[in-house]
């Protein structure tokens, strides 16, 4: 059985937050660790739906399960991540687990009581919906104001003013669309996405 597609976007969401990697790696090299990650995953995910709990009970296959997903695939992202973004990207894994596990079985498990810890392990700021919600107002926001940029200039032939009218779009984008994304993200996540903006 395929892992479940809600599970699956979680997890690609977790590595396109972090797409814009520190080390050097390409394109291509990134698509081949997304897709290298992908396949573990499905693995462990076929693996877990097979298994018998016979012997072993219940949470003891979901703890081999969360041990595989976070320290088996999860060091996949070494490739093209450097190591405190793997530990984010690992955090973020643990918490979309407690949203689709019983917490008896994730809280009873090695790697989650390691993960919990840690002195650096967070909270989330907002649920998974207000996430997209912030996330969709500040696209609506900086869309607003680049479509409005755009259209000023148009008839425009002189590059200084064109340049200025840019720097200002910039700077708004900035000052009036960021604090839809520091609602629900870390600084250093919201700061990179304005960085790409």
């Amino acid at each position: 059985m395929k892992m479940n597609s809600n599970m699956t976007t979680l997890i690609l969401l977790v590595l396109l937050n972090f797409a814009s990697c520190q080390k050097d790696c390409n394109a291509e090299q990134r698509n081949e660790m997304h897709n290298t990650f992908t396949s573990c995953t499905e693995q462990y995910y076929e693996e877990f739906e097979t298994k018998e709990t016979n012997e072993a009970g219940p949470e003891n296959v979901f703890c081999e399960l969360f041990d595989h997903l976070i320290n088996d695939c999860g060091d996949i992202w070494k490739k093209c991540h450097e190591f405190s973004e793997v530990a984010d990207m690992k955090e973020m894994q643990i918490q979309s687990l407690y949203r689709y596990y019983d917490a008896f079985y994730v809280d009873n498990c090695d790697v989650i009581k390691k993960y919990k810890e840690k002195p650096f392990s967070r909270t989330e700021k907002c649920s998974e919906q207000d996430q997209i919600i912030s996330q969709n107002l500040f696209q609506k926001c900086s869309h607003g104001i680049s479509s409005n940029v755009y259209e000023n200039i148009q008839g425009m032939s002189d590059e200084n003013r064109v340049t200025k009218y840019l720097c200002v779009a910039l700077a708004k984008i900035e000052r009036s669309c960021s604090k839809h994304l520091s609602q629900c993200m870390p600084t250093k996540d919201s700061t990179r996405i304005l960085h790409l903006h």
